[in-house]
């Protein structure tokens, strides 16, 4: 069993609906982690904010009108691979 560093309450893996807003907008989203059953807290691991971060990225690009993730295909990034730009373009 893990124990918060905050409370010594039980943490547990699970998935929680986060509220994100966005210009006056906002979105539901899963958010996988492991969180606290005293304090609630959660912590979140590279690979857990990955995951959700293409959501929230995709839910700010439909209220810009900008594609969203799926629909660009990865055109950027593909781009960036063509002219060896991937170190440059990771910065940016």
């Amino acid at each position: 069993m893990r124990v918060c560093p905050i409370c010594d309450g039980e943490i547990k893996r699970e998935e929680k609906k986060v509220t994100y807003r966005y210009k006056e907008h906002t979105r539901d989203i899963v958010q996988s982690g492991e969180y606290c059953t005293q304090c609630h807290e959660g912590f979140l691991s590279p690979k857990d904010l990955k995951i959700s971060q293409k959501s929230i990225s995709d839910f700010r690009r439909e209220i810009d009108n900008l594609l969203t993730t799926d629909e660009n295909g990865g055109a950027n990034s593909n781009y960036f691979k063509k002219l060896n730009l991937n170190g440059i373009a990771r910065k940016l």
